[in-house]
């Protein structure tokens, strides 16, 4: 549990660590958080024991292509992300991260036939629901919601079908990443501002490859030691604290965004007690043999 709450708190306050590099450009930002990225994941690789399961996918040439979508779905969402915290935008990407489990089970009805029940079907609706109510409130769709959502439901998507260690998938992701982000460094932007900081702006780019592997740590530490339907719950811890991180920094709030953001807990709420509960029944049958 402690492992858990970790890697969510972590999560959460994300934007506060990404506030401080605010006067930077968040094109350079983004591309050091790319390459410092690779040695952070490669450390969690060893620390995790995992160096096997890395070589095994790198000789794997039909895997490959694969990685380089997923890679690729990725960056978009690391940019996407800073992007959005750069603009004020905060509430709207915490919205992103509440949807990103609902769009997980949508997929998976679509793709792969998967059932749900009138409760969980309830709390789709629910949120889909919030999410017209919002583009009607702000005369455009949210954008950085969807976008942040669906690619990392999309992600997720293609992950699953891989079937690969968590730790070894995430390097070779990183290892498709880091050489563009650093061309791009060296080729496409002056030195002077691609690489001359002050020593905080340094230790604060570097930092971005601990907190992008600190996180997966504690996240696989507590999956191995918790039931899902707790893990389940906790993800939303993640987007809560984003959501009172933007209301901090005093970003807008209209009556659109509390409309939305009633309809989108009433659906994890709904969804989330129907999926609870469904485990405790199964848990009960099991337990009576």
């Amino acid at each position: 549990m402690t492992a858990a709450l970790g890697a969510y708190v972590m999560w959460g306050l994300l934007p506060i660590y990404l506030k401080f590099m605010g006067h930077l450009p968040v094109v350079l930002v983004a591309a050091h958080r790319m390459v410092w990225s690779l040695p952070a994941a490669l450390a969690l690789v060893l620390v995790m024991r995992r160096g096997p399961a890395l070589l095994a996918l790198i000789s794997d040439r039909r895997r490959l292509p694969v990685f380089v979508l997923t890679a690729a779905l990725i960056a978009s969402n690391w940019s996407v992300y800073l992007w959005a915290v750069s603009v004020d935008r905060i509430l709207e990407a915490s919205l992103g991260y509440y949807l990103n489990p609902l769009i997980n089970v949508a997929f998976g009805v679509v793709f792969l036939r998967e059932r749900l029940s009138p409760m969980q079907a309830l709390g789709l609706c629910l949120a889909g629901t919030g999410v017209m109510v919002l583009a009607l409130g702000l005369g455009r769709p949210p954008w950085v919601a969807l976008w942040l959502a669906g690619s990392f439901a999309t992600y997720s998507l293609v992950r699953k079908h891989l079937a690969v260690d968590s730790a070894a998938g995430f390097a070779l992701e990183v290892a498709f990443i880091a050489p563009f982000a650093l061309v791009f460094l060296l080729a496409f932007v002056p030195s002077a501002e691609a690489f001359q900081f002050a020593a905080v702006d340094w230790a604060l780019l570097i930092g971005q490859g601990v907190i992008t592997a600190a996180p997966l740590i504690l996240f696989n530490v507590a999956a191995r030691r918790l039931r899902l339907s707790t893990i389940g719950m906790l993800q939303y811890l993640g987007p809560t604290l984003q959501f009172l991180i933007g209301l901090a920094y005093g970003e807008a709030f209209t009556w659109a965004h509390a409309a939305t953001f009633a309809l989108i807990w009433a659906g994890v709420l709904t969804f989330s007690g129907s999926a609870f509960l469904a485990d405790r029944r199964a848990r009960a049958v099991l337990a009576n043999g």
